[in-house]
Order: structure tokens, then sequence, then C-alpha cells
């Protein structure tokens, strides 16, 4: 790894880390030190050092919201200042920095301004560490936070010198308009761990909702990238269309978990799956509470102990099985009775049971599907027997239909019907003649009168939605949801103004 220098120069003192080979024409990034007026000020150069003198060549473009290490050479494709902080390059950083105004008590403390102060902010931020030390204020982690933090666009409130202590958890909240239980999570996982850039306040509200359910206790967010996680999970939030109930899920499974992932990546159910599920269940509860709010409260309490792999696989169930099929569903036919022609027979298969166990059924694909096709009148079922006493499944289907007859023996599709036609014509007749006789009325009836997915809980509709509401209640649903909500207009009004 190339070698970080700190040198002074003619125009201020400089920061680079590379070397160039003798008699080189070629000029080197770094950042100088230089006083503009009365403050000092960190500009980005281009160089070319010899043995007696820096020559600047040119300006530098950087980036000013991106830390020092995102500058410096990485090792092993790993960022600069991964490691313990020791060594020459640490000694010319540390100089360097304090001839900002940078006080360090230990090289952790070099380290936390390398790696999570933005370039753009290291003057203003030792100049205001220099004032806090001018007037005898000995600064604590959480306090260099709040200073650095209220350097950034929209966090100028934080300032210690503002008229009133706006450093508590309480005007966090009020100026993020985001519940006390929120802030007071956002300020653990961004104004206790290592420095990092601010991010954006609305981003940050969004994030401390995205924290609600961490335990207090639990020291989580150590050195995390707090203005990239935000942003994250911003733009994820913003893939769901701003759902508050989408947002409630991540908090839920970031505090279920302890995994950061969970608010900015995959959920273990698919992001359309879970939302067409959860308007399912505000539908169902729109029907009880008029108020949108309010029914939005509801659902939250109603899936608050959901696990997610388990709602998965009950929608892929609910989808492939609707409901219990009994023996109570019969399925209606034109040919209620044993049909003959010559040494062929057929009788009709109206019941799950008699379809299932055929032996003919399992050339299928899915036995299942062949026994709601039965209920729901997709097709009419007839056990065929010939002279040799072999047995055939026969599935009839209108003659309009894609496939309007298939004949399956014990092993294969059979595609020579000839031996059957004349039992296949009389019974295709009476089914022309019948078509809508056919399915199970009851099984019909039922599908129209369940619910269009399962529910999170086993009671009868009217416990549910009474569990639901205590539970809401208990964790605070409204307090965030209404939350949401705030950001969701606020990023769907800037959406609409671009």
């Amino acid at each position: 790894m190339a070698g970080v220098t700190c040198r002074a120069g003619e125009h201020g003192l400089y920061l680079y880390w590379d070397e160039l080979p003798p008699f080189s024409k070629h000029s080197l990034p770094a950042f100088r030190i230089a006083r503009q007026g009365d403050r000092l000020k960190v500009t980005g150069v281009k160089i070319r050092p010899s043995e007696a003198v820096v020559v600047e060549i040119d300006a530098l473009a950087y980036e000013p919201d991106l830390p020092l290490a995102h500058y410096l050479p990485k090792e092993d494709n790993v960022a600069f200042g991964g490691g313990e902080p020791i060594g020459p390059e640490w000694d010319a950083l540390s100089t360097w920095l304090e001839a900002l105004g940078f006080d360090f008590l230990s090289r952790d403390d070099v380290q936390d301004v390398v790696r999570g102060v933005p370039v753009g902010l290291l003057a203003p931020f030792a100049r205001a560490i220099a004032d806090q030390r001018r007037v005898g204020q000995s600064l604590t982690a959480s306090d260099r936070h709040c200073l650095l933090w209220s350097l950034s666009p929209g966090w100028e409130w934080l300032n210690p010198s503002a008229p009133s202590s706006h450093r508590r958890v309480g005007d966090m909240a009020e100026n993020l308009r985001i519940p006390a239980r929120a802030a007071r999570r956002l300020a653990i996982f961004g104004l206790r761990s290592s420095l990092d850039s601010a991010p954006k306040p609305h981003e940050a509200g969004l994030l401390a909702l995205g924290l609600y359910f961490v335990p207090l206790r639990y020291r989580f967010g150590r050195g995390a990238p707090i203005a990239g996680l935000a942003a994250s999970l911003m733009r994820i939030w913003r893939e769901s269309e701003f759902d508050p109930l989408v947002l409630w899920i991540r908090a839920l499974e970031m505090g279920r978990t302890k995994r950061f992932s969970r608010l900015y990546s995959d959920l273990p159910i698919a992001g359309e799956e879970l939302q067409a599920w959860l308007r399912l269940l505000l539908g169902v509860a729109q029907e009880q509470e008029l108020d949108p709010v309010r029914a939005l409260f509801l659902v939250a309490g109603w899936v608050s102990e959901c696990n997610l792999e388990e709602v998965r696989d009950a929608l892929r169930e609910w989808e492939v099985r609707p409901i219990e099929v009994t023996e109570s569903y019969i399925a209606e036919t034109p040919l209620r009775s044993a049909v003959s022609v010559g040494a062929l027979s057929a009788v009709p298969i109206v019941t799950a049971k008699s379809l299932r166990s055929h032996p003919c059924i399992g050339h299928f694909y899915s036995i299942e599907a062949n026994v709601r096709c039965l209920l729901e009148g997709g097709a009419w079922y007839f056990d065929l027997t010939g002279d040799s006493g072999s047995r055939v499944l026969a599935v009839f289907r209108e003659m309009d239909d894609f496939s309007p007859l298939t004949l399956v023996s014990a092993d294969r599709t059979i595609t020579n019907v000839d031996p059957w036609s004349p039992l296949i014509e009389v019974i295709r007749s009476v089914l022309d003649a019948n078509p809508d006789v056919r399915g199970s009325v009851s099984y019909r009836a039922a599908l129209k009168q369940r619910l269009p997915g399962p529910l999170p809980r086993a009671e009868s509709l009217e416990d549910q939605l009474r569990w639901a509401e205590h539970q809401a209640i208990k964790l605070g649903a409204f307090e965030f949801i209404e939350a949401a909500i705030r950001i969701r207009d606020r990023e769907a009004g800037a959406l609409d103004a671009t």
C-alpha cells in the first residue's frame, strides 16, 4: 500500500497518498489545509512533489460528502482504516488533522474522523469542537455526533449554541415528527456509534421508525453507515409505494431478527405477495372500521405476531387448496348412472374420494387440481371400462375448450380414442345438451363466501379484530402509522413536484 504523507508547502499543509517515479510529469491527488481569511479551509488539489518543493498543478474534483477514508489507498480491496490505527500513515493523518484544530485523545478518535467525517465538513467540525473547548465544554461521543450533524443541511437545530438544548430525545422527536420511542432508538443508533455523516432528516425519521422495535438494551449499529442505511430504506419503501404497513412489517422483522437487512433488502415473502395480503386484510378491516387510519392501525396490530415464512406458506397453500374438500361436496352430472355401449361402460365420478382413488389419476401432475376442477365444474370425469376390463379415466370439457377430451390410463395419455368412440359419442351428446349441469353447487357457494386469503389468526373474525386492536395499542401502532403517513405524504408531494 502506498504511504500517506503530510507535508508543508508554499501554499499550505498537504496530505497525499501516492508516489511518483523520478522526473514524472504526472500529478498526485491531495488535500491542502490553508487559511482563507480568518479561517482554515480544506481544498482538493493536484500536486507534483519533489524533494525540495510541492508544486500545485490543478484543482482536484472530489465529492465533499465522502470521508477521507474513501480517498485513501485500499489494501486488498478493503477500505482504508479498517484495521488498527497504528503506523506512519496514522501519524501523518493525525498531524494533518491536528493542524485543522482537532485535539485527539487517542488514535481511535483519529480513526473516527478519517472514516466518518465528510471532507467538506472537516474544517467546520474542527472549528466547532475548538469553540466548545474554548468555553470549557467537554464533548461526549453523543455530543460530537450532534455537533457534526448540526453542520449538515436540515440539522441546524442540533447545534448546542441553539436557543435551547435540542439534543434531547423529545426535541428530536418533535423536529423529525416521529414518536419518542423511535427518536430514542435513532439517538442510540446514530449518536452513540462511530461518527458518520448525517442522513437527510426525512430519511432519518424513516430509519427511526424502522428501528421502532429494537430493544434499547441491544447494542446495535456500531460503525454502521447510517446515512447509507437511511437512504436504502427510503429507496426500498418507495418501491412499495410508501405503504405504511410494509414499513411496519419491516420494523417488526428488524426487531425480531436484529438484522439490518430486514429494513432495506428482500423479506422472506415477495413484496407484491406481501402487499396483496396486506390489502386483503385492510379490506376486511375497513368493512368493520370506516376510518382509514384506524383500519391501518387494526391491521398493524393484527399482523404483529405473524411469521413471514408461515404467511408465505399459508398463501401458497391457500392458492392450491382454497377450502377443505369433504365428501359432502358432490358434483352434478347429466348422467347419473352407468352408461353402456356394447362391451364398453362409463360411470360418472362425482366425489373427491372416488376421483382420488381412481387407478389412473396418478398420471396427472396434480390430483388436487383435478379435484377442484371436478367440484368447481371445470370438467366432467368418467371411469371408463373396456371389453378386456381395462380402465381409463376420461375428462370431458366443453367442445370449444382447448382440450375438450382427455383419456388417460395408469401410465400414459391415450392418443387413439377410436376404440372408445361409440361410448364417447353417447356421453358427449348428453353433456352438450346439459352444459350447466356440472360441479358442486355447495362447493361453489363456499368458494364465494370464503375470504380471498388466509387471516393472521385462527379465532373468529370478531375475536381476531378485538385482539388486533389491543395489540396495536400495546405496540404503539397508531403513533407509528401516523408518522409513516406524514413521511409518505411529504415524499409523494416531493415526487409530484418533480
